[in-house]
């Protein structure tokens, strides 16, 4: 019989209930004791977390983009910049290299980007990894910045301002016990 009427409920103009035949079916299982009913309780909370914590990591349109920007500049041939600080600290600023991009990472240290000498005329990307370290980014005036950053006891703070004709920098990663500063 459920399945019979799951079966021809397939349609949703023919049966416009369809939405509920999951809460229908699952008190059919806790009735016949094929599962617990203090199970669903049990699990609510850690898979609604699950759920936040998966969306949180994989989700947002401006790390997609970002995406998509750091592939077009691989194909063109452009190489980002790698900065590793690893219990120390690091200083690197732009004066009269061309952008491309980079990739830092600070693992009990920190890293001083300034990019204010550099020319950035089309949209780029910053990959950043922040452990119990600091990152601080200085961009130039006249570039939009948009983060995407996953943050576990740290942060990210955007200090810039909104331009939104002016070419997009940006900025994703991760940060753990610690701190970037975009400024």
């Amino acid at each position: 019989g459920l399945y019979h009427g799951l079966r021809h409920c397939q349609n949703a103009e023919l049966c416009p209930r369809r939405r509920h035949h999951g809460r229908r079916v699952y008190l059919l299982l806790c009735c016949l004791d094929i599962i617990s009913f203090g199970l669903f309780w049990k699990l609510l909370i850690p898979v609604t977390v699950l759920i936040i914590g998966v969306n949180l990591i994989l989700g947002g349109v401006d790390h997609k983009r970002s995406s998509s920007i750091r592939k077009t500049l691989k194909e063109n041939g452009a190489t980002p910049e790698i900065v590793f600080s690893a219990f120390n600290s690091n200083n690197t600023s732009f004066r009269g290299r061309i952008f491309e991009g980079a990739e830092l990472t600070a693992v009990f240290g920190s890293i001083r980007y300034d990019l204010r000498d550099a020319p950035i005329d089309t949209d780029s990307v910053i990959d950043f990894t922040c452990v119990f370290g600091g990152i601080d980014i200085i961009v130039p005036e006249g570039v939009n910045v948009k983060v995407h950053s996953t943050s576990l006891f740290g942060g990210v703070s955007n200090k810039t301002l909104k331009n939104d004709s002016a070419p997009t920098l940006y900025i994703s990663g991760l940060c753990l016990f610690g701190g970037v500063d975009i400024k």
